[in-house]
């Protein structure tokens, strides 16, 4: 393997883009474990996680429910739970080696993982993957000698967890094969979880190897065309390597499909989290999206609050969930529709008919809209909306536990939903039959932006909460936690800050202000979530934030907040510098371009971590990967907010934030389109299908 060749090499692996892969080199083991996260294509649910050294594990249903091998969850010490004995006599010694376990190189690819090793002068490739639509786990192995002719024995090893419908089996049943020098012999070894009337179709199905084989072909072009939608070339190649595929499969495979990690293993679907990825899979799979907002809205009680997480139901196991007591849970239905109708122009979602969890009637998804707005719309002493036992930021959940804390963030962000319902209200047939509706929407609101700025404002930013003993979060009289990004990012994102001045000044760039300053580390490349962190001794007052150590995950450092961060500040004139920085300093590969500083940042360099620790003697490194909603905020914040490219429906609209040209080509329909953007260039262009490639200059 030349590594010479590959984007980004930091002496432990790095990126092949011509083959849409991340290589890891086998001859010194990574800092932690670096896993793939590997799905179906089709969104059958199966799937596995596999590191670079064989660990990981298979699922079927549900990725914590029904596992076929045990989850260890151990990235510091790696446990394989599957690998093929490979044994052949050399020099009259028998020679053993554990493939996929003991390889030369590995190759992570969209949808699969290939293991690479020669073994005195014969080459073993073990490739490992999912087909289409199948629950079956296939394990091909390649072997060829390329010194001599030779005689190999291959074994195939899993250790499952107890279950008597589980089931290994392997294409070729001797294990000892003699192979003619420079030919390949395949085998491929299956493993599932099946009804025993069914294991006999399935097995055998995958017996032949050329079946199997063409079956990996059609996972990795049906990988390739679905997240070559949208393809990227700026002068940013840190940005084209994550945009150009790693993003979306991170959305898609791991956070839609599989929800877990080698970090956390979940299973379940949560109700804001599964919304929020559908952003930027709009972009490449709306279908995906459609989908989670319908099953989402059927997770709605008639109140308007929702199961905050639930296990959907399989064979004879029923689905199971915890209601939400946190404050915009709900909300995020609201939001994360209308962002669908903007980018599909699909407005016939709002006229599906969906029950509600408690009532068999069925209402329109925008009356399930209507719902959430009114639940949310629960409002404190000064008229903002109560946080209740958290809002996004979970681990806040002592804050308003007596129903009396308000969230200053959440009121931002009711601002903005309450901004989408009026404006999804105006797209239905019979707009005018929500006029009244409208005009209390538009006055709350304004009401809302009123309150926020009347009893919010510290001076120098927005502050985050109030207690239910009436005491402020996030102010400068504060001795922890003086300023949250949050109250900052959300004033412009809501779309309520930027636009009035209040007491002759723009509160909102005020704020943007203060956030670079006292959140962002230049020098270091990261983002605090909030600062000073809050200590243990505010747990009874704060909530479990408080447990966590200082500058690790929601107290200090989470990354989905640190890209609403940049999304604002690229939103707001005057710090457009600055957001594309902190979109620079997110970035994995910024933080993995040597061995010293894998070294420190420890994960994998090609997904989104969920934080950056930002204190302590562990500054810098990366907090749990692959399962976190930052992926998809990246991708749309990068997108649209950055390289200011939006597409409506038929129609792209183009605002330029970025300070170089950028190439963008997009596949609409049976089209490419060819978008070739000078920095800061603006324009509007409707799309047509006529099969033929087009270019556009923006100037």
């Amino acid at each position: 393997m030349n590594y010479d060749n590959l984007i980004f090499y930091n002496g432990y692996g790095g990126f092949n883009s011509k083959q849409n892969e991340y290589v890891i080199d086998g001859s010194r083991r990574t800092p932690l474990a670096w896993s793939n996260v590997i799905s179906s294509v089709s969104g059958y649910p199966f799937g596995f996680i596999i590191t670079e050294s064989g660990g990981g594990y298979v699922w079927k249903y549900n990725s914590r429910e029904n596992r076929i091998t045990p989850w260890h969850g151990n990235c510091a010490f790696d446990v394989a739970n599957e690998w093929v004995e490979f044994t052949m006599a050399y020099q009259s010694q028998p020679v053993s080696v554990r493939l996929i376990c003991e390889n030369d190189y590995a190759c992570f690819g969209w949808g699969y993982s290939t293991f690479h090793k020669e073994i005195n002068g014969v080459e073993t490739k073990v490739t490992v993957f999912v087909p289409e639509n199948d629950p079956v786990k296939l394990t091909l192995v390649e072997i060829t000698p390329t010194l001599s002719d030779a005689v190999i024995d291959v074994k195939y090893h899993a250790n499952t967890c107890e279950n008597s419908e589980i089931f290994v089996k392997s294409a070729f049943e001797s294990q000892q094969v003699k192979i003619k020098q420079n030919q390949t012999f395949s085998i491929c070894y299956m493993l599932g979880q099946e009804a025993l009337d069914k294991q006999g179709s399935l097995i055998d199905k995958y017996s032949d190897v050329s079946y199997c084989k063409l079956c990996l072909d059609s996972v990795k072009e049906k990988w390739r065309q679905l997240l070559s939608k949208i393809q990227i070339q700026s002068e940013d190649k840190d940005l084209d390597c994550l945009m150009n595929g790693w993003l979306i499969y991170q959305a898609i495979s791991c956070r839609v499909y599989t929800r877990s990690s080698m970090y956390q293993s979940g299973g379940a679907f949560g109700y804001r989290d599964q919304l929020q990825d559908t952003l930027g899979i709009n972009y490449i799979q709306p279908e995906i999206s459609r989908s989670l907002i319908i099953n989402h809205a059927r997770h709605q009680y008639s109140s308007g609050n929702v199961l905050h997480w639930w296990h959907s139901s399989y064979e004879d196991v029923a689905e199971c969930g915890v209601d939400s007591s946190h404050s915009d849970d709900m909300l995020w239905l609201v939001y994360c529709t209308y962002r669908y109708i903007v980018t599909t122009g699909d407005k016939s979602i709002l006229y599906e008919n969906i029950s509600y969890l408690d009532d068999d009637t069925t209402a329109l998804l925008f009356n399930h809209c209507m719902k959430s707005i009114d639940y949310a719309s629960e409002y404190g002493r000064r008229g903002l909306p109560l946080i209740r036992g958290g809002d996004w930021n979970d681990g806040m959940n002592n804050v308003g536990k007596n129903l009396q804390g308000e969230s200053v963030w959440l009121a931002w962000f009711l601002v903005c939903c309450l901004d989408a319902i009026t404006k999804m209200s105006l797209m239905m047939d019979e707009a005018q039959k929500y006029s009244f509706e409208r005009k209390l929407w538009t006055e709350r609101k304004e009401k809302l932006i009123e309150n926020i700025n009347e009893y919010c404002w510290d001076g120098k930013w927005y502050v985050r909460a109030f207690t239910d003993d009436d005491e402020k979060i996030g102010s400068r009289f504060c001795d922890e936690c003086k300023i949250d990004s949050i109250s900052q990012s959300w004033s412009v994102l809501s779309t309520g800050g930027c636009t009035e001045e209040y007491d002759g000044e723009n509160r909102s760039k005020i704020a943007l202000d203060s956030a670079a300053k006292y959140l962002f580390d230049e020098d270091s490349g990261l983002v605090s979530l909030l600062w000073p962190p809050f200590s243990p001794v505010n747990i009874d007052k704060i909530g479990y934030i408080a447990a966590y150590p200082a500058g690790i995950r929601e107290n200090g450092a989470y990354t989905h907040a640190a890209v609403w961060l940049a999304r604002a500040m690229l939103l707001t004139e005057g710090f457009q510098d600055v957001g594309y920085k902190i979109l620079k300093a997110v970035n994995p590969i910024n933080h993995t371009k040597t061995r010293g500083e894998c070294f420190v940042y420890k994960v994998e360099p090609y997904v989104i971590a969920a934080d950056i620790y930002s204190q302590g003697r562990n500054k810098g490194r990366g907090g749990w990967t692959w399962y976190t909603g930052s992926a998809s905020w990246y991708y749309i914040t990068i997108l649209e907010s950055l390289f200011g490219f939006e597409i409506k429906g038929d129609t792209v609209e183009v605002c330029s934030r970025y300070p170089y040209p950028v190439v963008i080509k997009y596949k609409y329909l049976d089209t490419q389109y060819i978008f070739r953007i000078k920095s800061m260039a603006k324009g509007r262009f409707p799309l047509e299908n006529t099969g033929i490639d087009t270019e556009i200059l923006v100037k």
